[in-house]
């Protein structure tokens, strides 16, 4: 029971963590194009406030800072959006100690989320990896928890 409790925590940690990583990235992507296309700033679908970009600039640039970092440690109160669970978090920067175009990647999109740039086309990769790892995760601890009977 104490292993279907924990892969339980994990996957609501994670969801929590998925959802939060979706939504900023969204938020990223549409102000990028209101950049880029300065009429969409006025299709309701794309009025966004400078808080919530700023939320989620700060939601992703923490986890990857969380990624990049060499040690795993306690994530700050204020960003516990962006905490993964730990043994996602360690395959997770195992992944990147071998692949280093994707850590290039992500150093590149962390540099533009500090200068308070909008993203570019070229961190798009970054940000699609973040998405399709996280709800890969979730979907093989989901996986495991039905497998459990949990």
């Amino acid at each position: 029971m104490s292993v279907l409790n924990s892969w339980a925590n994990q996957y609501t940690q994670l969801a929590n963590v998925t959802d939060a990583i979706n939504e900023s990235v969204q938020i990223l992507i549409k102000d990028k194009q209101v950049h880029q296309y300065p009429q969409l700033a006025d299709q309701p679908g794309f009025q966004l406030q400078d808080e919530a970009v700023q939320e989620a600039r700060t939601t992703v640039a923490h986890l990857i800072e969380n990624l990049m970092a060499p040690v795993a440690s306690e994530p700050e109160v204020a960003y516990r959006t962006a905490a993964l669970p730990d043994d996602v978090l360690d395959e997770y920067r195992s992944r990147l100690g071998q692949n280093r175009t994707a850590r290039r990647r992500f150093e590149k999109l962390y540099e533009v989320l500090q200068a308070d740039e909008p993203v570019r086309d070229t961190d798009k990769p970054a940000l699609d990896d973040l998405v399709i790892t996280l709800d890969n995760s979730r979907k093989e601890i989901f996986q495991k928890l039905r497998q459990s009977g949990g």
